[in-house]
């Protein structure tokens, strides 16, 4: 998605294909104050309401382990991640419609993010009042409602984004932003997994889960500062969504999006139970892999930052695609705790490049005045394939093991470039090409 200097190619619309529509023109001229990243309150607010959604989250990557310390089975973690996706996949459209049609967005965000932190607590206070089997069966419920509310929120977000961050500053603000809530987690993970460990058994997961939810209550008041400007006027949802299917290139990068998370989630779920039950792993190693996963999403955001400017980004998406492919084989070549650093560097640098290639493309593809149906459309291509994947993968794990699941993910990941790069046929151009093979003399002269 190449674009002519100087402007850079992440804060960019590209030139549209034939049929395609038509790029929102540049933002108009910024005032000092806004040429600056974080030059209004309202970027601040949303800067500093990521951090500390960041630290809040620093719980979230042990719930898989907190499930196998109250006794389930491998299967029962990957129900977990299906679970999550599933939850997701409900929102997609409600999502989509609440960020049209709601009068504040800000609003919508409040109390989405207030009710997603309660059930944080909830998950901290339900070995309290259940058995172990039960509460197991709780906890993949509730990480299921927590995803749900999150993705109901996130077209709205998106959409709120747009706004009040000029495009032109995008990509700059984003790398930032995701920079900062990175080094936040590299510093408050370790902490949690050693507060686990310290705390011991099941009271550890509840301390650190109960902490996570009171740092979440405290970074949605961030939104109070945030000042939500006036709803452009829109086209009508059905306009919308059909703008999404006639789009070829979007529709090409919503498939690769499909193969490439579905085989993540194919083998994703398993890491974790890989690392305790065949290296060893103990909580506080689990939570500095979590860290060694900030540490390796700092550096990918680092090399973003320099890259962003000089590489389109589909190049950054299928060169990050790469890395991703290759990490789950790295997890095979290990044999100790320590050696998981390699494929988590790998595959969380990787990672953290894609996300931020995926968030340029997808403001590059969508027009202004239809981002809810756009993220709509991303978030079911993702989530329909992170539902299928963890089922696939817990049938999968018991029948042939977790390092042939790992081989398969590896492959099926690459499968995601050819899908995102291969050309784009349109009307004219299958047209012309029918026309050379029925009559080529007479093109040729």
């Amino acid at each position: 998605m190449s674009v002519s200097a100087p402007p850079s190619p992440s804060t960019t619309r590209s030139a549209p294909d034939p049929g395609e529509a038509a790029p929102v023109l540049p933002d108009g001229p910024l005032s000092e104050d806004e040429q600056r990243i974080l030059g209004t309150p309202t970027r601040r607010a949303l800067f500093a309401e990521g951090l500390l959604s960041s630290a809040s989250d620093a719980a979230l990557p042990f719930l898989p382990v907190y499930l196998v310390v109250l006794g389930a089975t491998t299967a029962q973690v990957g129900l977990l991640a299906a679970a999550t996706a599933f939850a997701g996949l409900l929102a997609l459209f409600p999502a989509a419609w609440l960020a049209r049609r709601t009068p504040s967005r800000v609003r919508v965000l409040m109390a989405g993010n207030w009710t997603m932190r309660s059930i944080v607590l909830v998950i901290a206070l339900v070995p309290f009042t259940l058995g172990a089997q039960a509460a197991i069966l709780a906890l993949i419920v509730l990480g299921g409602v927590r995803v749900l509310l999150s993705s109901l929120t996130h077209p709205s977000w998106m959409s709120l984004f747009a706004d009040v961050v000029p495009g032109r500053l995008t990509g700059a603000f984003n790398a930032r932003r995701s920079l900062f809530a990175s080094v936040i987690a590299m510093s408050t993970v370790p902490v949690a997994g050693w507060a686990i460990g310290g705390i011991g058994g099941v009271p550890g997961y509840q301390v650190a889960f109960a902490a996570c939810a009171v740092l979440g209550v405290l970074g949605t008041f961030a939104y109070t500062r945030v000042a939500e400007p006036p709803r452009a006027v829109t086209h009508t949802r059905g306009h919308a969504y059909g703008k999404v299917l006639r789009d070829m290139r979007y529709r090409r990068f919503l498939l690769a999006q499909m193969c490439l998370h579905g085989f993540a989630t194919l083998s994703g779920p398993f890491v974790i139970v890989y690392l305790v039950r065949s290296l060893g792993a103990a909580p506080g190693e689990v939570g500095l892999m979590a860290t060694g996963e900030a540490v390796a999403a700092v550096a990918g955001q680092l090399l973003m930052g320099v890259l962003v400017a000089r590489f389109a980004s589909r190049g950054l998406f299928v060169a990050a695609i790469l890395g991703i492919a290759l990490a789950p084989v790295a997890w095979l070549t290990i044999s100790t705790p320590w050696m998981a650093v390699f494929p988590i560097f790998l595959g969380g640098m990787s990672w953290a490049v894609c996300h931020l290639a995926v968030f340029n493309l997808l403001l590059e593809h969508a027009p202004a005045e239809d981002i809810p149906e756009y993220v709509a459309a991303q978030q079911l291509a993702m989530l329909s394939a992170g539902f299928v994947g963890p089922l696939v993968g817990s049938v999968l794990v018991a029948h042939v093991g977790i390092p042939v699941v790992f081989a398969l993910s590896a492959v099926g990941r690459l499968l995601a470039i050819p899908l995102f790069v291969a050309p784009v046929p349109t009307w004219a151009g299958l047209a012309t090409w029918a026309r050379a093979r029925l009559r080529p003399a007479s093109l040729s002269g």
